[in-house]
């Protein structure tokens, strides 16, 4: 079997048996072997019969609204063909560019995305509001984060080679697998293609089951959780060094620079910096080393430091910043009691122990989890070696 189109389908009678053939027959003259998945997600208006009527393998998710991440997955986990091709079964696309799509994937392994940005809509197509501000936010995030180059992120004209489906492991289970697929890929280096394709009007008075909120967070929170480099080390490190060029120059005293002094105020602040700059960095590191135990793709920075940030190399550094603040925050505790135990004397002291016990503490914790995690990563895949 070359190709398996799989259309993911919830209460689409109306529509699903044209798109089946419609798709049979882009095929048919192709010179493939193919087959036309239809996964239904529980619907309740004949879709499925209308599906098999057209030509169609049935397939169900088990059970109603699981999501057309679900579906997607479920489709691929049944598909016999090489390559997948991803449909909508509301009509809005055109499955005579099946051929177009498949066009790429002949030259070797890649996502190809059909694009209606470079496509075009057609005059009554829906969704204006998602192709002028959703879509395009969500693609030009994705192209920051990810440093891709595309123009149409949540199409649901697709084409991948199964194994590369299979290789990626996505786990969204709604429309957010969309940005997901497209995250993980280009984090595995798996090329992105876009195919231009036209976006047809839809079936008057169909419900969209996109639920424009909701969906569009989830999007948002897919992207940004598979971009610890972007959301979390380089920020980190930005809040670790301007932390450390406000509270290092101050601890012998003031710094006057020209008219303008730099005291124990801009030390708090630089303080508050430096906590946040080492959790920021050290949760990039915890992410990295889940995303690798898990065979997920993360940045390539976030896995560099997640190499380096072991208990066994964080603990003697952790160690001396801690003693440096003990010793301070004891500096203060004699100093009061010299002083006859009128309260602390020495504010800017003790705000250097304080800072360094601090800083310490949260080393330790973020290294023993990163270890933690890297650990049961390693027993996980000598477990599966096993087997």
């Amino acid at each position: 079997m070359d190709v398996s189109v799989v259309i993911p389908c919830l209460d689409e009678a109306a529509t699903v048996g044209r798109v089946v053939a419609e798709a049979r027959a882009a095929l048919a003259s192709s010179g493939l072997a193919f087959e036309v998945i239809v996964v239904d997600d529980g619907s309740e208006d004949g879709s499925a019969d209308a599906a098999t009527a057209a030509g169609a393998r049935v397939v169900p998710t088990g059970g109603r609204r699981t999501g057309v991440g679900v579906a997607w997955s479920t489709g691929v986990e049944a598909a016999q063909g090489r390559w997948v091709v991803f449909l909508d079964a509301d009509g809005e696309h055109d499955p005579a560019a099946i051929p177009a799509l498949l066009e790429p994937l002949a030259r070797g392994p890649a996502l190809v995305l059909g694009s209606r940005a470079l496509g075009g809509y057609d005059a009554g197509a829906r969704g204006w509001l998602h192709r002028s501000f959703g879509t395009p936010l969500l693609t030009a995030l994705l192209n920051h984060y990810f440093r891709t180059r595309i123009t149409d992120c949540n199409t649901g004209f697709r084409a991948i080679p199964r194994a590369a489906f299979l290789d990626l492991d996505v786990r969204a289970p709604g429309f957010e697998l969309a940005s997901e697929l497209i995250a993980l890929a280009a984090l595995a280096e798996l090329p992105i293609v876009e195919v231009p394709v036209r976006q047809r009007q839809g079936p008057e008075g169909r419900q969209p089951h996109l639920r424009r909120w909701r969906d569009g967070w989830r999007h948002l929170k897919t992207i940004v959780l598979h971009a610890p480099d972007r959301v979390l080390l380089r920020p980190g490190l930005a809040a670790l060094i301007l932390g450390a060029l406000l509270f290092l120059p101050q601890l012998a005293g003031p710094v006057h620079l020209g008219p303008l002094v730099m005291d124990i105020h801009l030390m708090i602040l630089g303080a508050l910096l430096l906590f946040i700059g080492v959790e920021m960095t050290g949760s990039a590191a915890v992410c990295a080393a889940l995303g690798g135990s898990a065979g997920r793709g993360t940045g390539a920075r976030s896995s560099s430091l997640a190499a380096r940030f072991t208990l066994d190399h964080v603990l003697p550094i952790a160690g001396l910043v801690f003693a440096a603040g003990l010793l301070g925050d004891l500096a203060v505790v004699v100093r009061s009691g010299l002083n006859g135990w009128q309260g602390i004397m020495e504010p800017r002291l003790a705000l250097i122990g304080t800072t360094g016990m601090g800083v310490a503490v949260q080393l330790v914790v973020l290294s023993f989890v990163h270890t933690v995690v890297v650990s049961q990563g390693r027993g996980r895949d000598r477990a599966t070696r096993s087997d």
